[in-house]
């Protein structure tokens, strides 16, 4: 397991006195109070939300038995669990391995 390196590290085990500090005071930076200003003014030059791809249709299929749901992973050709919440059809390639992959960062 590899320790992650940041401030963050610097301060573990360290006890910190409560204050009344406000966010401005501990980050140094002059903050905006969104809430009061008109949110459209920070839409402004902002595109707008196309969807590329809306799938075409969405069904919800119950079971009796696990008989009956095994058979209809078979019948598909996929594999269902008991965590299986949702499912392509047909199943779209790569999806299965997915799940293995992650980002890192280098340092």
């Amino acid at each position: 397991m590899t320790k992650e390196k940041s401030e963050y590290d610097n301060l573990i085990g360290e006890k910190v006195e409560k204050g009344d500090f406000s966010l401005e005071e501990l980050t140094g930076e002059k903050l905006v109070d969104v809430a009061s200003e008109n949110w459209k003014d920070h839409w402004k030059g902002m595109p707008e939300f196309e969807q590329e791809h809306v799938h075409y249709k969405k069904i919800t299929v119950k079971f009796e038995t696990e008989a009956d749901f095994k058979k209809f992973g078979e019948t598909i050709g996929q594999k269902l669990t008991d965590k299986t919440r949702g499912i392509w059809f047909p199943e779209p390639e790569g999806v299965r391995e997915s799940y293995l992959y992650r980002w890192f960062d280098e340092e």
